[in-house]
Parts: C-alpha cells; sequence; structure tokens
C-alpha cells in the first residue's frame, strides 16, 4: 500500500473514532480486530491492512464497508 493509502486509512479511522466518541478498545471489541493491529495501523507500523481488516473495522464502527472506502478515499484525496 502507497504510503498516501495508508495516511488515508489512518486518517479515515481516527476521525471515524473521534465522530463515533470510541477507543480503540471499544472498536476492537466491536470489530474483533485485536487492538495490538489497529494500533499498529494507526502508528503506521501496519503498512498493508487487509480488506477483511478494513472491513471488520467498518463493522465496528457500524458503517457498510462501501461508505467506509468511500470515506478512505476522500481521506486520500485530502492528503
Amino acid at each position: 500500500m502507497e504510503i498516501r493509502s495508508i495516511k488515508g486509512v489512518q486518517n479515515c479511522i481516527k476521525n471515524l473514532l473521534c465522530q463515533k466518541n470510541m477507543s480503540m478498545r471499544q472498536l476492537a471489541k466491536k470489530s474483533g480486530v485485536a487492538q495490538t493491529t489497529i494500533s499498529a495501523i494507526l502508528q503506521g507500523r501496519s503498512k498493508s491492512p487487509t480488506i477483511k481488516t478494513l472491513c471488520n473495522l467498518s463493522i465496528g464502527f457500524g458503517i457498510y464497508y462501501v461508505d467506509f472506502f468511500i470515506k478512505i478515499e476522500e481521506e486520500m484525496l485530502d492528503y
């Protein structure tokens, strides 16, 4: 995944955590994605999160995965 893409994913997750007033721990519990994985994505240690991981995160946020990917794309355009 290129730098712009991972930045889009990071910013999208950060923004949704803020908008939904959620912690990483809450997102991990709701999505089934390990908190360490979420942290690694946000800190840039995981440069290629899988589609499955991103889809599970969208479930944790309570949004359709298509909408989640649109938000990521919008964040990439802003970067």
